[in-house]
């Protein structure tokens, strides 16, 4: 059935966190999507911030109440780029009501009363007029409340997204922010390889069929005409029986890695663009993953061909 757009959306996050950004942005990563799959998808931002201290900046249209109350700050933009307010969610009511003596009215989503307050009705005229003139006096009245804090304290001037008081200038640096290490996004890497193997069920049966019906072709090369006998009697014909079989199974390891290769290029290249993670763990996932099924044929071709020769392989 494949992804629904929230698992989608979910996913590329995911591969996103992966690369241990230090600034997260995301331009409306709840657009098309339900209010559960909304949420959802926020809830991991949200995560990302407060477990390894990775600043989320994301642009949202009318988000519920919900996810209106997961958030720490928000920037409040009007037509034309004009910033009507910048700062913490939960003093956003309160700078309306002493600025402009508008409140949130009772049972309402702040984020949709806020959203209103900087809409323009383009149908209306006179309407239209109205709104671009209280747009204007909320950006001047944020603009000077802005050179106010500035001049007062230009270092802690803003107490914002961290949610916990300390200023975005003065966030302590000795934090340490938590990043994937080697291990983990090696196995992110093998589960998703080995995911990708146990979904090809048809084309691991079609492998496993061929390398069984191969070591009886190879057995039938070197058959005896009388049963529990070998053909194969000499250092050279055993030899040459060997070879052919161990060729055989690395050419078809080799097959299924070119084309594996091939079609994974373009998501390969994009996901090392981003530094998700580097070649090297991109060979040990595959390898990892490849190893286990690649030796099941192997194993099936040479129980094939030492119960039809007679050869004492180990097994």
């Amino acid at each position: 059935g494949g992804l629904s757009g929230g698992e989608r959306r979910r996913l590329s996050l995911g591969l996103e966190i992966i690369a241990s950004p230090r600034v997260f942005l995301a331009d409306e990563p709840t657009t098309g999507l339900d209010s559960s799959q909304a949420e959802k998808v926020v809830g991991l931002m949200v995560d990302l911030a407060r477990e390894r201290d990775v600043p989320c900046i994301f642009s949202l249209h009318q988000p519920r109440a919900s996810i209106w109350r997961a958030l720490n700050s928000f920037v409040l933009l009007a037509p034309g780029g004009k910033v009507c307010y910048m700062g913490p969610r939960k003093d956003a009511a309160s700078y309306f009501v002493e600025h402009f003596g508008w409140k949130v009215p009772p049972e309402t989503n702040p984020a949709e009363f806020f959203i209103d307050l900087v809409s323009i009705d383009t149908e209306d005229p006179e309407k239209a007029a109205e709104d671009l003139e209280r747009i204007d006096r909320m950006a001047a009245v944020f603009a000077a409340e802005v050179r106010t804090r500035v001049a007062a304290d230009s270092a802690d001037a803003w107490k914002p997204p961290n949610g916990n008081g300390s200023s975005v200038l003065g966030r302590d640096r000795r934090k340490s922010r938590r990043h994937t290490n080697f291990l983990e996004r090696l196995s992110v890497l093998f589960l998703r390889a080995w995911r990708q193997n146990a979904r090809n069920m048809r084309v691991n049966f079609l492998r496993l069929a061929t390398s069984v019906g191969e070591g009886f072709l190879f057995a039938e090369l070197f058959a005896s005409v009388k049963p529990g006998r070998s053909i194969a009697k000499s250092v050279a014909d055993r030899t040459a029986l060997l070879s052919f079989g161990v060729i055989n199974m690395v050419m078809m390891a080799v097959m299924k890695t070119l084309h594996l290769f091939g079609t994974e290029k373009v998501v390969v290249t994009r996901e090392r663009m981003r530094r998700q993670y580097s070649s090297l763990e991109y060979l040990l996932s595959k390898a990892l993953a490849e190893i286990p099924i690649d030796a099941s044929f192997a194993a099936a071709f040479a129980y094939v061909l030492k119960s039809r020769t007679s050869l004492r392989i180990p097994l």
